[in-house]
């Protein structure tokens, strides 16, 4: 699948993704409690910090230090001048806590197959 963007077609989100340090990933809707979609995960695996716009209890979900919340800046100025100036080991520590994230138990129930294990267990269970 080829995807368009604003400098013509890519053949990968992933490969155009991990060519930067950060990437906007606002959600379609905002402020509806559990409405994550892909786009902060395609960050991650992508190794790029995610500026995340969407449900106000994305901390709730996934761990707020492994994400920017674009909510804790008034503006974009405010917002690039955080990135702009965000030192080496700051970076370098945004990326160690999203390998983290990415290796933990806690992202299961974000991959495709666990809706199914998860049923099936249940159905068992009764």
């Amino acid at each position: 699948t080829n995807y368009i963007t604003y400098k013509g077609t890519i053949e990968s989100k992933a490969n155009t993704i991990k060519n930067y340090k950060f990437c906007l990933c606002y959600e379609n809707v905002k402020n509806i409690d559990g409405y994550i979609t892909e786009k902060i995960f395609d960050c991650f695996k992508a190794g790029v910090i995610p500026i995340y716009l969407g449900p106000k209890n994305i901390n709730k979900v996934i761990p707020a230090d492994t994400f920017i919340d674009k909510r804790e800046f008034a503006s974009y100025d405010k917002l690039f001048s955080y990135i702009s100036n965000m030192d080496k080991e700051t970076y370098n520590e945004y990326i160690r806590r999203i390998k983290i994230y990415l290796d933990s138990d806690s992202i299961r129930k974000f991959e495709s197959n666990y809706s199914s294990e998860y049923f099936i267990n249940k159905l068992v269970a009764l």
